[in-house]
């Protein structure tokens, strides 16, 4: 009789509680299932989309580039003469470009001696700087003196491109 009580003991100690497997695992689905309408809840838009409202405004935001001009310098600050081929050419948006075109008509000479004395004054290195940044940076600064800003504060020349290559002259 001792043996039989000791055995029913044992089995009831082994006895898996189901009620309490049961309770968890409902209390998990439920957490599941919140979790998965809150996040479907909350997230944003499926599809985003940006457009600009009439294209006559997106052609005159548009970039244009205008050429500025197409010469060689002197530079002489490596105690040898060096002759500097530059191109430039004038970045702008479509509203300005007509604006900018009539400026550099008028003001060709001043623009041409703005460059010269940019050219003149600026040293070897700069000039051989790969991407011409302190070049680049004093001639939008002549740019925005000539041209002027929008009414918007904003600079009628967005950027400067330069391209310059030099070579020594033998004398």
């Amino acid at each position: 009789m001792a043996e039989e009580q000791a055995t029913q003991e044992t089995k009831a100690k082994k006895k898996l509680p189901i009620v309490t497997i049961g309770i968890v695992a409902g209390l998990m689905a439920v957490e599941g299932v919140v979790v998965f309408l809150l996040v479907g809840m909350t997230q944003g838009g499926k599809e985003a989309e940006a457009s600009i409202e009439g294209d006559a405004l997106a052609d005159l935001e548009a970039p244009v580039e205008v050429p500025l001009l197409e010469e060689k310098f002197q530079n002489n600050q490596t105690g040898r003469v060096w002759l500097w081929d530059t191109v430039l050419v004038l970045k702008t948006r479509k509203k300005h470009e007509e604006l900018v075109k009539s400026t550099l008509e008028a003001r060709k000479a001043e623009v041409r001696e703005g460059v010269a004395m940019i050219v003149a004054k600026a040293t070897h290195t700069q000039l051989m700087e790969p991407g011409k940044e302190t070049l680049k940076r004093q001639l939008q600064s002549l740019a925005t003196n000539i041209f002027g800003t929008d009414p918007d504060g904003r600079p009628r020349v967005d950027d400067v491109l330069a391209i310059v290559k030099g070579s020594q002259v033998d004398r």
